[in-house]
């Protein structure tokens, strides 16, 4: 009996993560969709591909928030050096 209940918590914990993750990723990849940023999207990519433990993904997720946080001010910046005031 206890055997069985650990499977179910196991299998139901692993299912409600998994699913989970794949709507996040799906999240993910919509809003770096919506960035219009094809740099960041390259990159992005290649750390989905890349296999990693649950550390590399905290720090994954710092970095995209830092990277999020950052790009609403550097963006708008490079934006106007490059077309001016419609670039802001």
């Amino acid at each position: 009996m206890a055997l069985g209940i650990k499977s179910l918590a196991s299998n139901v914990f692993g299912g409600a993560a998994g699913a989970l993750g794949s709507i996040t990723g799906t999240l993910g990849e919509g809003v770096s969709v919506l960035t219009m940023d094809e740099k960041f999207r390259r990159e992005r990519r290649s750390r989905l591909n890349r296999k990693e433990g649950f550390a590399e993904r905290g720090k994954n997720l710092f970095r995209g928030v830092f990277a999020g946080v950052t790009g609403v001010i550097t963006q708008p910046m490079e934006g106007a050096k490059e077309e001016g005031f419609g670039g802001f």
